[in-house]
């Protein structure tokens, strides 16, 4: 496998700040980067195929870096044989599956996992136990993005609560309660094969970063868990002086923004860890 034989193929509408910037990076380096719309509801009987040029269809698998949503992911692991396809293997993302290994490094620390169904019948006992000034923090378990980290007001609970319903509908989806943490800035890290490629600030600005603390940190996290070969690292800076560095959450490589990351960079490690991948294979 040859670099110029990896194909990226990029769903428009998901990341579209960084679409154009990270067409030209993946085409300067040789290779082919296809944009294909994004489809909503999700059709099964999309031709994922057909997206592939004629001239890079074989009767083995084509090396395909697929970025875009989560439901794309699936339907590119469903539907394809393509390697690697996605970096995207949700049940390795969810808290539950890295908190225990990442406990002394995490930002929330005081935490509690507990199914959708009981936060009301739990309230006032979660407010005594994980309440600062009225708040607690509320967040999926799953790593598949169902809303946004909040912190919950105890006078708008019901109210914030109910808007959560359309997207953890169930009554077991769990979520993780924890206590309400103030953040100076939030980084992510873009971890290919152990190593921090890229790094940018996303709040309060984003602009990319060269911090080799935060890179040095992230690397030390892929060390004790590393769920997939390319994947993200959120990284909250807790201290106004910042020397305290904590763990926000982990996020897979093919579903996350990558703000004002150096895409020439993630380009280049996430090709040649694809072409690593595939030649295991064939």
């Amino acid at each position: 496998m040859q670099t110029n034989d990896v194909i990226w193929l990029l769903e428009r509408d998901i990341f579209h700040e960084n679409l154009i910037r990270l067409k030209l990076a993946v085409e300067e380096q040789g290779m082919t980067a296809i944009a294909i719309p994004r489809e909503t509801p999700w059709v099964e009987d999309r031709d994922w195929y057909g997206y592939i040029p004629d001239d890079k269809k074989g009767k083995a698998p084509s090396c395909v870096i697929y970025y875009g949503s989560i439901q794309g992911s699936h339907q590119v692991l469903k539907k394809t044989n393509w390697i690697p396809g996605v970096w995207c293997d949700t049940p390795k993302f969810t808290c539950a599956a890295y908190y225990g290994k990442l406990y002394d490094v995490l930002l929330n620390k005081e935490h509690e996992f507990l199914p959708f169904g009981l936060l009301h019948a739990r309230k006032e006992e979660l407010y005594q136990k994980f309440g600062v000034d009225g708040c607690i923090f509320l967040r999926p378990d799953s790593g598949e993005k169902l809303f946004t980290g909040v912190i919950i007001e105890y006078e708008k609970f019901d109210e914030k609560v109910f808007d959560l319903m359309p997207y953890a509908i169930e009554q077991s989806e769990m979520l993780v309660v924890a206590k309400p943490r103030k953040i100076y800035k939030e980084y992510r890290c873009v971890i290919v094969n152990g190593v921090c490629v890229a790094q940018s600030e996303y709040k309060p600005n984003q602009q990319e970063v060269d911090f080799s603390g935060l890179s040095s940190y992230a690397e030390k996290i892929a060390r004790i868990y590393s769920p997939e070969s390319c994947f993200v690292v959120d990284v909250a800076e807790t201290s106004s002086n910042g020397e305290e560095l904590e763990l926000i959450e982990l996020n897979s490589f093919s579903c996350s923004g990558w703000y004002q990351c150096n895409l020439p960079a993630i380009v280049r490690a996430a090709s040649a860890a694809a072409i690593v991948e595939y030649d295991d294979i064939f």
